[in-house]
């Protein structure tokens, strides 16, 4: 089940002769030790052997569990008797970046208009969170929330079919529909 998950960019590692790097190089102490502390995404870790390892983080995500009574999410790490998601973070940029490419042009409050959360040095953005039926209806995923309002429902239907209705966020036409159909009996 997953709670977090990090991708990083690993240099100062060369290959061996066969052109491969081997599973003792890849896990040296020092290439632990260089995952351990990753640096910034925005800056290039200098890839030179004689400096050793370095690592810059590329992503991090996280998922959020529902607590057993279905009304919130549970620390990070926490898993209700059900493993039920609430929702997913992604981090998505550091203040720095926010600076360097965008010149000023955007500043925290605006970020936190569009939904970012800053957090660990990082600015992140909140997946939708997941609703779940009712154990009566095998606790199926029942509607999507995102930030913004929107909703993206599923319908239990009889003999394990689902529906799902996407609307758009406007007052009007057009809607779309997706309609799921799925059969519990073996082929």
């Amino acid at each position: 089940m997953p709670v977090e998950e990090k991708t990083c960019e690993l240099v100062g590692v060369r290959p061996t002769a066969t052109g491969l790097c081997t599973r003792e190089q890849l896990s040296s102490l020092q290439v632990a030790a260089a995952l351990a502390e990753p640096g910034p995404h925005f800056a290039d870790p200098p890839d030179d052997a004689v400096l050793g390892p370095r690592a810059r983080q590329l992503s991090c995500n996280q998922t959020l569990y529902w607590n057993d009574a279905r009304d919130a999410a549970l620390p990070l790490g926490k898993v209700g008797a059900l493993a039920l998601v609430h929702h997913g973070d992604a981090a998505c940029f550091a203040p720095e970046f926010v600076d360097d490419a965008l010149g000023g042009r955007v500043d925290s409050a605006r970020l936190v208009a569009l939904g970012y959360v800053l957090r660990d040095g990082l600015w992140w953005q909140a997946d939708a969170t997941h609703h779940f039926a009712p154990a009566a209806q095998f606790s199926q995923l029942s509607e999507l929330v995102r930030s913004d309002g929107a909703v993206t429902r599923s319908t239990y239907v009889a003999m394990g079919s689902w529906s799902a209705r996407c609307p758009t966020r406007s007052a009007a036409p057009p809607r779309a529909s997706l309609t799921i159909t799925g059969s519990s009996r073996g082929a």
